[in-house]
Parts: structure tokens; sequence; C-alpha cells
């Protein structure tokens, strides 16, 4: 069934050559009636007769030459069609099983010449004995399968490692957000060395990439200057170490936990719940407030404001017992209550505390619960917590004036209404 593949073949560049001959030989018979219209012309001259003699008898001897080699491939075509036609009669007699074992002949030479296919070719130079030499090297449609089908393979082994390796990772208590970024920045490492080992491999030279064209490569540089952007600005990020997964940070107005640090992008999660996607650029180029760089403790302060009279000593110890009390206010450093100012309506008492900005610690509920203990404390030894007052004061060094105003909406002969009282001026 190959070789009928390859007899098709044949008669199909036969035919061509035929087909051009047949072009040849209607070329020689036009110049040889060109000659002979010009040798029949009654006015010749014998020098110009004597060379369109000549010219005749050598476009004769080109026309038989084409001639015969127009009736040899015609020979030629005829013994291929006969041929062509016994193998179809004989096809046809054959069973089932004959006639599937030729077809899947069929399909592979097919395949392998698909297989075989050259999409293009690159010059790779190289130095030889101090010398440089020009290889063409051409990149077939194997290859590039190839390369594809071994990067995949490579890579998703590198995948399941690593998916086991995270997993025992994080049975041993490490931090799992720590754990699954160190995977991912490994997972994209690992491909960049695994493609440029697999086109080392399938001999398929770098230079391939600079035959896509300058155009199409300023073209994808700049559809894609933000992304390389933002992941070179990770990778500065996970080199740096100023920001880590589990820091409590505050950039561009979000303020949040830093639950991943991604190729592109990182993930900070807020203090409602909510996951805002931040460019790692902005983790670089912008002023980023970082809670828990060096130290995970952060001073908060609570202020409370007490009636006028209170006693101040006792508010003080009150308020610094209230902290001591509360489980998640550090005791290292202790905390200090200060007499802030003297308000306007209350004593104003300012008590600072340091918390630890753990995963589960909220230190807004902290400050909460601070305050109800303080409120329970204050009613319970009867210290009232100072709100906004206004004493209003009526000046009686001089008799009031007192003035009889009518009713607007009354008759003018109807009687005075109730008198009011009015200020003297």
């Amino acid at each position: 069934m190959v070789a009928l593949v390859k007899l098709r073949e044949a008669k199909q560049r036969a035919q061509r050559y035929k087909d051009y001959i047949e072009s040849l030989v209607r070329q020689a018979r036009a110049r040889l009636s060109e000659v002979e219209t010009r040798l029949s012309a009654p006015d010749i001259t014998p020098a110009v007769l004597r060379y369109d003699q000549d010219a005749l008898a050598a476009r004769r001897e080109a026309l038989l030459s084409v001639e015969r080699l127009q009736e040899t491939v015609g020979g030629v075509v005829a013994h291929v069609d006969r041929w062509l036609g016994d193998v179809d009669k004989t096809a046809a007699q054959r069973d089932l099983g004959t006639r599937l074992i030729d077809t899947w002949l069929v399909v592979r030479a097919t395949l392998q010449r698909v297989w075989n296919f050259e999409l293009f070719d690159v010059e790779d130079t190289s130095v030889i004995d101090g010398q440089p030499v020009t290889i063409q090297r051409g990149v077939t449609v194997g290859k590039s399968v190839g390369a594809i089908g071994l990067f995949l393979l490579s890579y998703l082994a590198i995948a399941a490692i690593a998916r086991r390796v995270e997993k025992r990772v994080v049975k041993r208590g490490f931090d799992a957000p720590r754990v699954r970024t160190t995977k991912r920045w490994v997972l994209a490492l690992s491909g960049v060395i695994l493609a440029l080992l697999t086109l080392n491999l399938a001999h398929i030279p770098f230079t391939v990439f600079a035959f896509l064209g300058g155009a199409l490569a300023i073209g994808v540089g700049f559809g894609t200057q933000t992304i390389i952007k933002n992941f070179i600005s990770g990778m500065l990020v996970l080199m740096e170490r100023q920001v880590q997964v589990g820091d409590i940070v505050d950039v561009d107005n979000i303020t949040g936990t830093v639950t991943e640090v991604n190729l592109r992008s990182s993930t900070v999660r807020g203090f409602d719940g909510v996951e805002t996607i931040v460019p790692n650029s902005a983790l670089v180029e912008n002023k980023v407030t970082n809670w828990t760089h060096s130290d995970r403790k952060v001073r908060r302060v609570l202020k409370v404001g007490v009636a006028y009279g209170s006693p101040v000593r006792e508010v003080a110890d009150i308020l610094r017992d209230c902290a001591k009390r509360h489980g998640l206010v550090l005791g290292d450093p202790e905390p200090y209550v200060i007499f802030s100012d003297f308000g306007d309506n209350a004593l104003v008492f300012s008590l600072y505390l340091w918390v630890d900005l753990a995963p589960n610690v909220n230190s807004l509920q902290v400050l909460s619960d601070l305050r109800f203990m303080i409120e329970k404390r204050f009613a319970e030894v009867g210290i009232e917590i100072a709100f906004p007052q206004r004493d209003v004061r009526l000046d009686l060094a001089k008799p009031l004036r007192v003035e009889v105003v009518p009713s607007a909406t009354a008759p003018a002969a109807a009687p005075p209404a109730a008198a009011v009282p009015k200020a003297a001026e």
C-alpha cells in the first residue's frame, strides 16, 4: 500500500512534467512556424535566407527532441496508469483484513510525512576550532510536538512531587500560606528551567524566537510589560522579605493580612474578611506600612472621659486593672494610664496597652471588651462617665420687663391675649 501511495505521487510528478513538455512543444512549433513565414517572404536577401535556413534546421531539431521527450514522458504516464489500474483491480479482490492493513499503512505513511514536515529552518552558528560554522537546523512538526510533550510531562511530574512535599511540610506544623506561596514560585522557576532544557534536548535553537519577527516581539513586549514588572516585583518582595505571608500591612488604603504572594499579585485579607488583589509592583513602588515587620506587638490607645469631681487616682487604678485582667493585653510592656487633659465636659484619661497582632487577634474587639469592663467597674463604684453638658443662667440683677403682645391672627377689637414676659433690654 505504501508503494501504491508512492506510485500515485510519481504519476502526479510525471503528469506535471508532461504538461510542461507539451508547453515546450507548442512553443517550438510556434518558433518553427515563425521562421517558415520569414522564408516565404519574396524580398528576402541571400544573407537573411541562409540565416533563416540554419535557424529553421535548428528549430526542427529542437522540435524533434522535445517531441521525443514528450513521447517518453507520455509512455511513462501510460505505464503508471496501467499499473494503477492493475493495482485497483487487485485491491478490489482483497479481503477486509488486507484492506484494513493497507489503510493503516497509508495512514502511517501520511502521519510520518506530517511528523517530518519542516515548519521552517534557522541558522545556528557554532565555533569549531576557532572558526565560526553556520549550521542549518530545521524545526519540524515532530520536534515541536515532542518538545511540548516532554515539557508537559516533566512539569506535571514536578507539580505532583511539589504537592506531596507541600502536604508533608504542612503536617509538620509549617504555615500553610507560606508553603503554598513557596510552592508556586518553585513551580514557576521549574517551568522556565524545563523550557530551556526541552529546547536543548529537542535540538531547537534559541534563535527560533528571533525568527518569529521583531515586530511580534515588540508587540508582545508592550503587551506584557505590566505582567513582567509585577513578576519582577514579586521576586524582589520575596528576596527582600520586607512583606511576607502573615504580615499585617497598610497599602493603597487597604489594611489587612497578607495571605498570598503570587507571581503577578498578592492577596491582602482585610479585617472585614474581604480579600483584595494587590499588584506586586504596588508593594515595591508605593508606601507600605508593615505593622508586623520586626515585631508583632502594636500599641493601642483607649480614651475615657469622667465627670469633674471623680477620684482621679481611683479612675487610673481601675483602667490599669481592667487592662491587666484582659487575656489578650500583653503584660510586657505593661499597660499604663495618662491623665491627658482637662476637657470642656470631662477629665480625659488615656489607657495605653499593647496587643500581639496574631491571625486570631482583633485589636478592635480587645478595645471593645475593655470598654465593657470599664463601664461595669465605674457603675459599681459610682464614677460617672462624662457627656456634654451646658449650664444656662438667668441674670436677675434687673427687673424683668413685661409687655402684652397681641396675637397676629386675632381681630383688632378682641380682648388682648395672655401677657408674655419679655426680658428687659
